[in-house]
């Protein structure tokens, strides 16, 4: 039986974390879904792509809490050992709330460099993300 392709491989929404506020904010996995196994892993498991938080926020040592931000998009390549490239399509954007607080980043892992389609389909995730909010 042949594999099936996939549109995307992993789905993920990565936030900082400040334990010591003399420490920069460490990235934390809220969610991951791996399209492959169709399974969303839990949280503190190891995962599928590790470290893979690291590429979603590789500019997190400059995160500050802040209460309004314009939403940015970005995209990275991860190479394997066999040559073989996945890219990932990140969003970061302020999740609704009151006062200062750290942004999200949305992020999927595909194969395929789909680029505008992939930020389409980051518009969509980010604005149920920003509704989810106002029923939490």
């Amino acid at each position: 039986m042949s594999k099936r392709p996939q549109l995307f491989d992993a789905f993920l929404v990565v936030s900082l974390r400040r334990e010591d506020l003399n420490k920069a904010a460490e990235p934390q996995v809220l969610f991951y879904f791996d399209a492959e196994s169709r399974q969303t892993v839990r949280r503190g498991a190891p995962l599928p792509l590790p470290n893979i938080e690291q590429f979603c926020t590789p500019d997190h040592t400059m995160w500050e809490p802040v209460s309004a931000m314009k939403s940015s998009s970005f995209t990275f390549a991860l190479t394997g050992s066999d040559g073989a490239r996945r890219f990932g399509f990140c969003r970061k954007f302020l999740p609704d709330g009151n006062g200062a607080r750290m942004p999200e980043v949305l992020c999927l892992v595909a194969a395929h460099p789909w680029f505008s389609m992939f930020d389409q389909i980051l518009d969509i995730a980010e604005e149920r993300c920003r509704k989810r909010a106002h029923y939490a």
